[in-house]
């Protein structure tokens, strides 16, 4: 269960590289084999909506035999008073309790007059976690974040720890 946090890291860091310039990011759908095999795929379908809409399906049938899988999206969540941007993380396990979880990272998009920020992430949801350390899981998802090197670079450089 911990691998699926560290997946969820990597792939995170990856999306922050992403849309680092101001783009929206397409939804990713990344998961890992038994073997250690990690998969990518972008969903890019008519709309935005359209391709969360089937990242949530292919996250829930497991049409691939996964051990973990991640779904990240664009999205905007209420942090306080104020809606704002967010890369939303679905994280699933398919061990024998399907456990699930969710993380928001927020983020502050790059403008013409404003510098591109990071968020400290928060975990909002988790179900069927019996034996989560949570300690342990977040450790292991900024392992991934640290995996990823493009990613990583950015992340450090934008970040902002006042949320």
């Amino acid at each position: 269960m911990i691998d699926a946090f560290n997946l969820a890291g990597f792939l995170s860091a990856h999306a922050i590289w992403c849309i680092e310039d101001g783009e929206v990011l397409i939804p990713i759908f990344g998961y890992m084999m038994a073997n250690g095999e990690r998969r990518l795929e972008r969903i890019e379908l008519e709309n935005h909506e359209v391709s969360v809409a089937l990242g949530k399906r292919n996250l829930e049938a497991n049409q691939y035999g996964a051990i973990n899988a991640v779904l990240l999206y664009d999205g905007r969540v209420q942090l306080g008073a104020e809606k704002i941007d967010a890369i939303i993380v679905e994280i699933r396990s398919y061990s024998q309790l399907y456990p699930e979880a969710v993380l928001f990272i927020p983020y502050r998009s790059k403008s013409s007059s404003v510098k591109f920020l990071v968020y400290r992430p928060k975990l909002v949801h988790w179900k069927n976690w019996d034996d989560l350390d949570l300690e342990a899981a977040l450790e292991s998802f900024f392992e991934g974040v640290d995996a990823h090197e493009h990613g990583a670079a950015v992340w450090n450089a934008s970040l902002d720890q006042s949320l």
